[in-house]
């Protein structure tokens, strides 16, 4: 879950996007990044191939 906090505050830095597209694009890298992980460490353990889907 840090991985997807440190990409949210990387592009809150960016100071030439309009704040609302910042607070919109931050929220979905740090529920997005994270949730990404672990689906690609579900697929390389073998645990639940049809973790994608739900992504």
């Amino acid at each position: 879950m840090g991985a997807g906090a440190i990409a949210a505050y990387l592009l809150w830095r960016v100071s030439g996007i309009p704040e609302f597209v910042r607070a919109f694009t931050a929220g979905f890298l740090g529920i997005m990044v994270p949730a990404l992980f672990m689906a690609v460490e579900f697929n390389v353990s073998g645990y639940g191939r049809g973790i994608f889907y739900l992504i």
